[in-house]
């Protein structure tokens, strides 16, 4: 018995194979009594209660986690794994500027600008790399130029331009909107749309002006989506 714990290539399958047929004719080889001429199965040393020889062919190759990113935290530079935090802000080629969900946060403390993050859930098939910002600066910026008093109360900020696609509701505290199909959804909504989507995440008081020059919020349709295909497509 072979046992494949992973999907083998035509060519593993072969040496594994090969490796099977040399283990069974020889280590694990039936032995004949000549006395008796029984076949004798040879049981393995660390087999229990064995009967018959097996052979175990493994490959030691694992699937990758898909919620690890291989991209270093701008703000604690550990390796990301889970939600991925990409500022849209600023330039992203040839690095992007990232931030792990703990340190997300803490952005408008860690990032030094009023900037606007997108959000991954799991890591990219074909990273959002451009010289120039994604975005213009979405957040408005009080009279007095201090943005940090402006979002004391950001997580019971209420979006009154945005109302959640499937609650109905106007979205308290942080907004996604899809950076794919344009939908507008809160906090708990955004964790049952499409996976292969990503958002772009507004916590704070954005200005009314930028965001009416960047969509149509009477005929959301005629939106062209603001970033293309990140992920490859699911066979």
């Amino acid at each position: 018995m072979i046992k494949i714990p992973y999907p083998l290539d035509s060519a593993e399958v072969a040496i594994a194979s090969r490796r099977a047929r040399v283990l069974w004719s020889e280590r694990d080889a039936a032995t004949i009594d000549a006395t008796t001429k029984r076949i004798t199965p040879r049981s393995r040393s660390n087999s229990v209660d064995s009967s018959y020889a097996t052979t175990v062919v493994a490959t030691g190759r694992r699937e990758p986690n898909p919620l690890d990113h291989h991209v270093k935290c701008n703000g604690c530079n550990t390796n990301i794994v889970g939600p991925r935090y990409q500022c849209a802000n600023c330039p992203s080629y040839p690095v992007s500027y990232s931030l792990c969900a703990e340190c997300e946060r803490s952005s408008f403390v860690i990032h030094p600008f009023p900037h606007v993050f997108l959000k991954f859930n799991r890591r990219v098939d074909h990273p959002v790399q451009t010289p120039h910002p994604l975005l213009p600066v979405i957040y408005e910026i009080p009279a007095d130029g201090d943005f940090m008093d402006s979002i004391g109360n950001a997580a019971h900020y209420i979006h009154e331009i945005a109302f959640c696609d499937l609650c109905m509701t106007p979205i308290r505290g942080v907004w996604y909107r899809c950076g794919h199909c344009n939908s507008d959804l809160c906090d708990f909504h955004e964790q049952t749309h499409n996976e292969d989507h990503s958002f772009i995440v507004i916590k704070a008081k954005a200005s009314l002006g930028v965001l009416q020059e960047l969509w149509d919020f009477e005929n959301p349709s005629s939106n062209p989506p603001l970033l293309q295909s990140v992920f490859n497509t699911r066979q």
